[in-house]
């Protein structure tokens, strides 16, 4: 599943409407019962590890340092999953960044503009000539008097009529384990494409440091995506198969890429044998890859 996986667009569809989409470009995976970095080492057991148990599919959500989620997806039966470490910003990138901001905001104030984020009904963005203008930054200087037909920043297309997907899960490739063995992959990093506004609202960013925010920067790590996507603990066990608000679809312009292989991030204290298996899958000069290992990246060419 991991090498399949950096070929596919993480899509978010909110509430209020509003669609958030990233390329993954970034995972890691983990081999459940034979492996000392899974949750699912020696078939443990717990209530949060649980989703690791059910079909492939389903959506795993822990937290962190008791303030950061990773979201991971079960990739077979018998507690594997892959955990998504970071995606490419493709679409919503200024809401994903409200989303991000809306994390660590502690004074009443900030608290109920967060709440009025989170409920914003998308119709109500561009509901008068006024917000229109705001919400496409078109100004009198800039616009007036050209033609919308010759105009190359602003134009009229047709709605195309947009299918659902169908969501398969893939096993790892060249991977033969026992049901009770178990896999799976960490998703660390996708590429946003849509909803990004949203995805920056998510994250943690300051109003300082929001001037010079950089796309691949919503979403290069495990919790940056978890924030940016409006992800969280409720919704592990989730079904991205059945689930309405949380797909992934084919990546239709990835082209050729490159995987880079390397040593998974953080779990020195499993070992060497663990810690050093090549389980992390990233695509080879992505900006929003969380952390480059430039010795794997050698040795694909």
């Amino acid at each position: 599943m991991e090498t399949h996986i950096e070929r596919k667009i993480l899509v978010r569809y909110l509430e209020n409407g509003t669609i958030l989409k990233g390329r993954i470009v970034e995972t890691e995976g983990y081999l459940g019962a034979i492996d000392r970095a899974s949750h699912s080492y020696q078939n443990r057991v717990t209530p949060r590890n649980l989703p690791m148990y059910m079909s492939p599919g389903t959506i795993y959500i822990y937290m962190t340092y008791g303030m950061y989620h990773c979201f991971n997806i079960s990739s077979q039966e018998g507690n594997a999953h892959v955990l998504i470490k970071a995606v490419e910003p493709l679409v919503g990138l200024e809401y994903m960044e409200l989303l991000k901001n809306m994390q660590w905001k502690d004074n009443g104030r900030e608290k109920q503009t967060a709440r009025l984020a989170t409920h914003l009904k998308q119709y109500k963005l561009c509901n008068n000539p006024f917000k229109i203008c705001d919400a496409f930054a078109i100004d009198q200087n800039a616009f007036d008097r050209k033609f919308a037909y010759a105009c190359n920043n602003l134009w009229l297309e047709s709605q195309p009529f947009v299918r659902p997907p169908t969501i398969v899960a893939i096993p790892p490739e060249n991977l033969k384990l026992d049901s009770s063995d178990g896999c799976a992959v960490l998703v660390r990093a996708v590429d946003p494409i849509e909803g990004m506004e949203y995805m920056a609202y998510q994250r943690n960013i300051s109003k300082t440091r929001k001037g010079d925010l950089k796309p691949h920067e919503l979403c290069n790590g495990p919790s940056k995506l978890c924030m940016a996507y409006q992800l969280n603990k409720q919704h592990s066990r989730y079904s991205l198969c059945t689930w309405k608000n949380l797909w992934i679809e084919d990546d239709r312009a990835s082209g050729d890429i490159k995987i880079v292989k390397s040593a998974r991030i953080g779990i020195d204290s499993c070992g060497p044998e663990w810690a050093n298996k090549p389980l992390r899958y990233y695509i080879y000069d992505n900006k929003s890859v969380s952390k480059r290992n430039k010795k794997a990246e050698i040795e694909i060419f």
